[in-house]
């Protein structure tokens, strides 16, 4: 499956998650059914927010951990058991619930507010093997980890914006140009 597909099976499953769970007040007669019904959407809990200390991090300026002066994931998964060492009775970390990374994506930026892939860790934080041993660590402590995940801030060098300022014929030109006169440019 190519960068497309995962992402489109990605952006299906994020509003899977995110729709409702009503139900028709008027069932189908039971006659009807050949099957069960499938089960009802799991609703994602969010009670654990409710108090949760969140530490936003930038990277970038976070932990550095070979030495080139740019904070990388190695540096921030070193750094783990000063925010949340998993021990409810310790007294030296801050305590986090969970960290809120700035975007982490592949960007010609600094701050990553432009992402050009999706599916890249930028080259400066490290590779993607650093990123899931990151994301194991800190779970390991009950540090839950959130994405900023910022999909309309994609880069102009992004293969999507590319493909679309290519030519007024492009897949997406088309569909750009339908959201503009949806709402009157």
């Amino acid at each position: 499956m190519g960068k497309r597909g995962r992402l489109a099976t990605v952006f299906i499953f994020l509003v899977i998650s995110c729709a409702s769970n009503t139900r028709s007040s008027d069932p189908a007669p039971s006659h009807r059914r050949a099957v069960s019904p499938p089960p009802a959407v799991a609703q994602w809990n969010h009670e654990w927010a409710r108090g949760a200390v969140c530490y936003e991090i930038f990277i970038r300026s976070f932990e550095d951990a070979d030495g080139d002066g740019i904070g990388d994931l190695k540096g921030l998964t070193a750094k783990l058991d000063y925010l949340n060492d998993g021990d409810p009775r310790s007294t030296t970390d801050l305590g986090i619930d969970a960290i809120w990374l700035t975007p982490v994506f592949d960007s010609p930026s600094y701050h990553g507010y432009d992402t050009v892939d999706y599916e890249a860790i930028e080259r400066d934080y490290g590779t993607m093997t650093d990123f899931h041993h990151f994301v194991d660590e800190a779970h390991k402590r009950g540090i839950r980890v959130i994405l900023d995940f910022v999909m309309n801030h994609t880069s102009s060098q992004h293969p999507w914006f590319i493909e679309s300022a290519s030519s007024p014929t492009s897949r997406l030109e088309r569909h750009r140009s339908r959201l503009d006169t949806a709402v009157g440019r």
